[in-house]
């Protein structure tokens, strides 16, 4: 089965993605070849007028770059070419000449928001699983496929910059409070919206005041010094990312994006091999396994329990036991060998009650 379909209907061109082989669309090699073949079809019928890429997949748009394949990149050449692939196909569809749409629905992060950035309008649904983000620091890395120079273009600095160290993720309301996306609107409606965006023609960007005084050199360069202080004391000079995040965006702003997705591609390479990436790259799978396992190592089947006793009515009882009674709805006994102590830990539980 084929990772993009495509459909046209009165000059307006679908394609939707769905990889069958993964539970979420991720940017991957087996997804590069369909992808280039799907927009050289887009690109070589002239009948077509605009186009909306979508995901068919229910929680997820595309939620980034396939991990796994950084743990197979042996050189700073292999994974700097991996970048450049990227801003190949994000390229590929900013020289479109029809107007193009992004209809997002459920996560949209790393590779998926910077793949979104190359169109000309991003819808996105309110949906809970709507999220927005670049979060390649987390795995010591730096958004590698275009993010470190589009998004300072097009939204301010200051919320460009802290949405790459940090490695936050927004919903479509704040998304569109940034300057990421275009339009919220409700998942029923949100290819019926792209619809409506899709037949406006190509936009004419332009910058608010704000943007253009954050974008003069003296402004520009002292925001890039308080952001380099507040990285250098959060992480004490241990993790380069942050830091290489910065040089990365400083320098790409100060010359052509061309030029800037250059110097982004090899300092994405020079991170991919750094050991701090690797060991966080690790850690990042040891989390995703350790969710799935469900602690109990016996061959023993599932006892169900109605009533629970916790001895040690502690900050750590305490909790317990109101985790247990709000989460799992089984009653607690709650035991101390102090009165004082049997009554500081029912308060600290009714106190958290009192505040819901």
């Amino acid at each position: 089965m084929s990772i993009f379909t495509s459909e046209v209907n009165d000059g307006v061109a679908i394609i939707t993605m769905n990889d069958p082989s993964q539970p979420q669309n991720v940017l991957n090699e087996g997804v590069q070849a369909g992808f280039e073949q799907v927009f050289a079809d887009i690109a070589a019928n002239k009948e077509i007028k605009a186009l909306i890429f979508t995901s068919d997949k229910k929680d997820c748009f595309v939620a980034g770059a396939d991990i796994s394949m950084l743990q197979k990149i042996t050189s700073v050449e292999q994974a700097r070419e991996m970048s450049r692939l990227l801003h190949n196909m994000t390229q590929r569809i900013v020289d479109l000449p029809i107007t193009t749409v992004a209809a997002i629905n459920g996560a949209c992060l790393g590779g998926g928001l910077e793949l979104a950035l190359a169109f000309d309008y991003r819808i996105a649904s309110t949906h809970v699983s709507t999220k927005i983000g670049v979060p390649e620091v987390q795995l010591g890395l730096l958004p590698g496929g275009g993010g470190t120079q589009r998004i300072p273009r097009l939204i301010d600095l200051p919320t460009a910059l802290d949405m790459m160290l940090t490695g936050k993720q927004l919903n479509a309301v704040r998304a569109k409070k940034a300057g990421l996306i275009d339009q919220v609107v409700a998942p029923q409606v949100l290819m019926e919206v792209a619809r409506k965006y899709a037949a406006k023609g190509k936009p004419g960007r332009r910058k608010t005041l704000k943007q253009k005084v954050l974008g003069l050199a003296p402004v520009r360069t002292m925001i890039f010094a308080q952001a380099r202080k507040q990285t250098l004391k959060a992480t004490k000079g241990h993790y380069p990312s942050p830091l290489r995040i910065l040089d990365t965006v400083q320098q790409g702003l100060a010359t052509s994006l061309q030029e800037g997705l250059e110097i982004e591609a090899q300092n994405f390479a020079e991170l991919v091999m750094s050991p701090e990436s690797s060991q966080l790259i690790n850690i990042f799978f040891a989390v995703t396994e350790l969710k799935k396992d469900s602690g109990i190592d016996s061959e023993e089947p599932a006892r169900n329990i109605d009533k629970v006793g916790v001895l040690g009515a502690g900050l750590m009882g305490a909790g317990i036991s109101y985790v247990t009674v709000d989460k799992a709805n089984i009653p607690v006994r709650l035991k101390d060998i102090h009165v004082d102590g049997l009554a500081h830990g029912i308060a600290y539980v009714g106190n958290i009650l009192d505040k819901r």
